[in-house]
């Protein structure tokens, strides 16, 4: 079991990132950047392009060694038998930091899985199920991946850690925030405090323990307004359908 006072400790507090300088940006912007590669390289920028040949960008993260979770409506539109589309040529950059980097790290997928309940959610989409898991190219990253686990003790008002490339900053530069997330249901977790825009979609928020240091992720970063941002929680179901698809994914 958690100890729900376990949820407070940011990884800039840990001294993780040691060089820093909102879907939605609330006032004020405490994000900080990180400048090493090493530095939670867990995480990682994912590009891909649609049937049209449009690219796009999110962000991902580990969660076994050659596997990594994402968002849902980075691999599949969510329009259902008539209007859904499959995206492709899937490429992660594990630890990416800046421009200069993307021609040597990225490694591409195999295949891409998410929840029927996501691909044929038709024009209003389900965003409960806004989350998907996409297996690498590779046989293990050599990368510690983040924990998978449901946690039904969440409170709201959590702490909680979040990773990746949002798109008002500059362009392939990552970044981190610690913040609260307010409002705490069974499958969204509600922020408006933790910042969100174009690019932060499929990052993970995740708790990292004061006590054993285990990272382990609560849900997956999926969209935003002006009021709240939004995730889509790791549930008990979810655990199941992910992990048993992929086999070894690293469960807390």
């Amino acid at each position: 079991d958690i100890n729900q006072q376990d949820y407070g400790i940011s990884e800039r507090r840990r001294g993780l990132v040691d060089k820093v300088r909102r879907l939605t940006v609330f006032d004020p912007d405490t994000r900080t950047q990180i400048f090493e590669s090493d530095e939670m390289s867990f995480s990682g920028y994912l590009q891909f392009v649609t049937s049209g040949g449009i690219p796009k960008r999110c962000s991902a993260s580990l969660i076994a060694p050659n596997w990594i979770i994402t968002a849902a409506h980075c691999v599949n539109n969510g329009r259902g038998s008539l209007f859904g589309e499959w995206y492709s040529g899937w490429n992660f950059y594990p630890g990416l930091v800046s421009a200069t980097q993307i021609s040597k790290l990225g490694i591409p997928a195999v295949q891409a899985w998410t929840f029927y309940e996501w691909t044929n959610s038709g024009f209003t989409l389900n965003w409960d199920y806004d989350i998907a898991w996409i297996e690498l190219d590779v046989i293990d990253t050599g990368i510690t991946p983040l924990s998978l686990a449901y946690d039904d003790s969440i409170e709201n008002n959590a702490n909680f850690n979040i990773v990746g490339y949002p798109g008002d900053k500059p362009w392939l530069t990552r970044w981190h925030q610690f913040c609260s997330w307010e409002v705490v249901t069974s499958d969204i977790i509600y922020t408006k405090s933790c910042d969100i825009t174009g690019g932060s979609s499929g990052s993970p928020v995740y708790r990292l323990s004061s006590t054993t240091f285990q990272r382990t992720i609560q849900c997956i970063v999926s969209w935003e307004n002006t009021a709240y941002n939004g995730c889509a929680r790791i549930t008990q179901d979810k655990v199941d359908a992910i992990c048993g698809s992929i086999g070894n994914c690293k469960d807390s």
